[in-house]
């Protein structure tokens, strides 16, 4: 497995420039990068295929001494939380071999990198000061819609990390894994992607949406199983949100919001009666 750290990385490290990695499949590499996240020192590590993230914040010395262990721990973490299988977890690290340090990975890698970190810095919730690895944090940068270098058209890091596993042979197609909103992975990415399963020309269909999650129907996203409001389509009026239609992320985002601690469809309707 290859890490690759941004120049700002290496000299907080105080580190010399690492050589330039093998060729490799980017799925099987990283970018690493370090900000201050409200205050906190963190380590942003961004998937160099797919942008599957994870955040890591308030990071020690020690820990920085170790940093190659604490991404480690926060990638099983993440993915786990993803609830992706703990085998397949398992067999993706033996792939990916013994941890070497090298450079980025590239212009499109990076440009993903700094996307996640711009994005990171927009979301108004509290880093959790009791742990480094941030749940909220990790699930928003996994959750938004995006470009990643190994894909051709728009969809969620989630979904993409799950395509690399059924393209490398990690998670065959009828084990494509289910994510906390009972949904199968792969289904709000946009357009379509090859599935790369060794059949040629065969391609893997994907729902087109757009960019506020409907797929030409009226009415909002129909989904699989009940949402929160008690039925299969999202009532939401903010058709925009990155989380319409996405209940376990938007009740997750409220929580920590001090003004709408609920989401809409759970707060009293009714409009303020109009003076006279």
């Amino acid at each position: 497995m290859q890490l690759g750290l941004t120049i700002p990385l290496q000299k907080y490290l105080k580190r010399k420039a690492p050589p330039y990695g093998e060729d490799s499949d980017l799925f099987y590499c990283w970018e690493l990068h370090t900000i201050l996240l409200q205050g906190a020192r963190s380590l942003v590590a961004v998937n160099a295929s797919n942008r599957f993230s994870l955040v890591l914040c308030g990071m020690q010395a020690a820990d920085w001494d170790d940093f190659p262990s604490r991404f480690s721990e926060g990638l099983k973490t993440a993915l786990d939380e993803a609830e992706v299988p703990a085998w397949q977890i398992e067999v993706y690290f033996q792939r990916a071999g013994e941890i070497r340090i090298t450079k980025t990975h590239g212009r499109r890698p990076v440009a993903s990198l700094n996307l996640a970190d711009d994005f990171l810095w927009g979301i108004p919730v509290p880093v959790d000061e009791t742990q480094l690895y941030q749940s909220v944090h990790t699930q928003e940068l996994n959750r938004v819609v995006c470009m990643a270098a190994g894909f051709p058209s728009r969809g969620r890091p989630l979904d993409f990390w799950m395509q690399d596993m059924r393209r490398t042979g990690i998670a065959g197609e009828r084990n494509l894994g289910i994510d906390r909103d009972g949904r199968q992975l792969g289904d709000v990415c946009l357009g379509e992607h090859e599935s790369g399963n060794g059949n040629a020309g065969q391609q893997e269909k994907i729902v087109e949406t757009d960019h506020a999650g409907h797929n030409g129907s009226t009415g909002g996203r129909e989904t699989a199983g009940i949402l929160e409001n008690g039925k299969t389509v999202c009532s939401c009026r903010w058709k925009n949100c990155r989380r319409f239609g996405d209940c376990k992320a938007c009740v997750a985002y409220h929580k920590a919001h001090d003004k709408h601690p609920l989401p809409s469809c759970r707060r009293k309707s009714g409009r303020r009666p109009k003076n006279g």
